[in-house]
Parts: C-alpha cells; structure tokens; sequence
C-alpha cells in the first residue's frame, strides 16, 4: 500500500461530502473498519449533524472524499502528536 501522510481535521470538525448536501461531523480518525469479508483502513468516521449518533450509524470515508471543511475542530500540539501516530500506523498496514 503506498501511503500518503495525511493532515488530518480535528475531530469536531464539520464537513460536506462529495455528491452530499447534509453536513457530516468528524468522530474519529484512522479506523480499521471490517466489511463482510475484508477489512479497510478509513480516514475518517462520522455522523449527521446536527443528529449526532443514532444508533449504530457512523460512516467512514476518506479525506478525498471531502468537498468542503465546513467549521474546523480543536488542535493543539496532543492533537498534532496523534495525527503523526495515525500516519505512522497507517503508512504500516497492508490490507
């Protein structure tokens, strides 16, 4: 797998998807998500907003796969730290 390292957005952060008017807000950050028969590494996991999580719904999608950051989460240097981890496991996996 050729990584890319990523800038990923805080997590809080608001964000419009390709093809999608309903705002997405970011809930976590480097998933490794399993499907039926396979795993995949996703960017990112998110929720509607303003709803929030509604029983087992969050969606996972990519950092291409965003059209527009819409309001931008907290970072700090903790937060900055963990992006370097996210980066540094995911440029490991081999899927």
């Amino acid at each position: 797998m050729n990584y890319k390292a990523i800038d990923y957005l805080p997590l809080g952060s608001v964000v419009l998807l390709k093809g999608s008017e309903q705002k997405v807000i970011i809930i976590g950050r480097g998933l490794l998500t399993t499907s039926v028969n396979s795993q995949m590494f996703k960017d990112y996991g998110g929720v509607l907003y303003p709803y929030g999580i509604i029983g087992e719904n969050i969606m996972f999608f990519n950092h291409n796969d965003i059209e527009k950051v819409v309001f931008k989460g907290y970072k700090d240097e903790v937060d900055s730290s963990f992006v370097g981890k996210i980066n540094d496991t995911a440029s490991k996996i081999e899927l």
